[in-house]
């Protein structure tokens, strides 16, 4: 009995609860949605102050060592395989600020503080340095127009390379074959480079005129070689409309076929894996060849649902180009800014997300001890979910507006009954409350495309959707909302506009709790 006479506030309470547990439920599942099928979601391993590559190393016993700043100070933080902290050093003397740049060899750490290279105790080992050009198993640097090697076991400087005039930019990479220099112009003849360091000295492998659009700027290279000694050259290139914002990226591959000298040039596009579209804002791009693949690491921004009112986010993408077919996978999936991607082995990805103030250091992986580590809830889950989930229900309260037009025909209804007919509305006869209910659902039916909108559609899930899902809920919610109104008129004899106020509000309540979180 208790429960009986409470059915009239309980029942749509509970209803209530139910679709906010299913907006709750499918936030989670978005929120925590792995990248892809067998790969791992992202695993936290540290924090860091600056937006630059962090140093990670794994060994073979899949301990992962991570020299990273923290704190105000330089560490190096040693996990186990179960990503449990097992040992952590600091280094006080080298600073922490942006434009620090490190090395880690293979018996101390060195830095450049862009004048001087010092080791890991604060001691400077060369002078007078314009670049460093951390590789790597070599460090090498630029002064005037000469590159050096300083090799940590004997102390000692080689000179390597004397580089030619006439070119904007000068990047040593490592490769199979050993050390080669790729020199360009950014603009203008878009001439490129490529150098090559053996025995007799440095020779010139090729040059090459890119041809490009006159508006085009080169932004970024990378560059990886074949067992077979072909050299692959990435190009991205970037065009800026008159404001200077960046409205179109280009991709171009150049590869060397070292026994007949031949170079050819090819346009790339990168799909996104997740919808008919191509990814976009790509940058922080590396390439090597595995399993005799060209294969591609970036950031991107593509399709993601892990945040609140945007359907994309930027991700981590490895593609790989197979018969000249470019097969690209998501790599990571988490709602901050993802950023400077990098391979710690042919299994293991890494990469910060950047936030104001401390950037989050991630590991993803097709490991199975990876994917069962990450298969859990965080605290920051949590949060992005419960967050998400609130602010679509802030904006379910334009149910009201959407659906403001509807209760006005039959309120008017009634409050023309009231003045005209008073007497006879005070009898409560129920004619009187079936017509302003009947007037109240033809104005659903005729206007239901008014909160029905598109976005509903394109967000809400397939069960709230389906063809004739918007008629057969309204019928629905109308038929609960009348059998609770009734059972509340029951309970405490309720006027009909009493009646009709609370028929009115549970058909929307339960319309905004629905539907009212996919409306913006």
């Amino acid at each position: 009995m208790f429960i009986k006479k409470r059915l009239y506030w309980l029942i749509p309470f509970l209803l209530i609860l139910l679709a906010i547990g299913l907006v709750f439920h499918k936030n989670l599942l978005e929120v925590t949605e792995p990248p892809e099928d067998n790969w791992s979601r992202a695993i936290s391993i540290g924090k860091s102050s600056i937006n630059a590559y962090p140093t990670i190393e794994k060994e073979e016993d899949g301990s992962i060592s991570l020299t990273h700043f923290k704190d105000k100070a330089l560490a190096k933080t040693t996990y186990n395989d179960s990503f449990n902290e097992v040992n952590n050093a600091t280094y006080p003397h080298v600073p922490v600020d942006k434009w620090t740049q490190l090395y880690t060899g293979e018996e101390q750490l060195y830095y450049f503080d862009y004048n001087s290279i010092y080791n890991q105790d604060g001691n400077e080992v060369v002078a007078n340095v314009d670049a460093l050009y951390p590789l790597q198993n070599h460090l090498l640097y630029l002064k005037a127009n000469e590159i050096f090697e300083f090799n940590e076991t004997t102390q000692e400087v080689v000179k390597l390379f004397t580089l030619e005039g006439g070119f904007d930019k000068t990047i040593p990479f490592q490769t199979s074959a050993g050390i080669m220099i790729l020199q360009y112009q950014t603009s203008g003849d878009y001439i490129v480079q490529l150098q090559e360091l053996n025995q007799s000295g440095n020779i010139v492998i090729f040059t090459e005129n890119l041809e490009l659009n006159y508006t085009e700027t080169i932004e970024e290279v990378a560059l990886a070689d074949k067992s077979n000694g072909q050299i692959s050259i990435l190009i991205k290139t970037e065009q800026k409309n008159a404001s200077g914002v960046t409205d179109n990226q280009r991709f171009y591959l150049l590869e060397h076929n070292r026994e007949s000298g031949e170079v050819t040039k090819d346009m790339l596009t990168f799909s996104d894996p997740k919808r008919e579209t191509n990814l976009s804002s790509i940058g922080d791009i590396s390439i090597n060849y595995r399993n005799e693949h060209l294969t591609f690491l970036f950031t991107a921004k593509g399709a993601s649902r892990t945040k609140y009112r945007t359907a994309s986010a930027f991700n981590i993408y490895q593609a790989t180009r197979i018969n000249d077919e470019m097969i690209v996978q998501r790599r990571s999936n988490t709602a901050g800014l993802s950023a400077k991607p990098q391979w710690i082995d042919n299994q293991t990805v890494a990469w910060i997300d950047r936030k104001s103030g401390e950037n989050t250091i991630f590991l993803s992986s097709d490991q199975s001890n990876y994917i069962a580590y990450a298969d859990q809830i965080t605290e920051d889950d949590f949060l992005a979910i419960l967050g998400k989930t609130m602010g679509m229900y802030a904006g379910a309260f334009f149910t009201f507006i959407f659906a403001g037009h509807w209760y006005l025909w039959p309120i008017g209804l009634l409050a023309i009954l009231l003045i005209t007919r008073k007497s006879l509305v005070d009898r409560n006869p129920n004619w009187v409350l079936y017509l302003c209910i009947g007037v109240y659902m033809a104005a659903c039916y005729l206007t239901l495309d008014n909160f029905f909108i598109a976005n509903i559609y394109y967000s809400a899930p397939n069960y709230l959707t389906f063809t004739g899902s918007s008629y057969i809920y309204t019928t629905l919610f109308a038929f609960i909302a009348f059998i609770i109104a009734k059972n509340g008129a029951k309970q405490h004899e309720w006027h009909i506009s009493m009646e009709l106020f609370y028929f009115v509000a549970i058909h929307t309540l339960l319309l905004m709790a629905f539907f009212g979180p996919y409306l913006i």
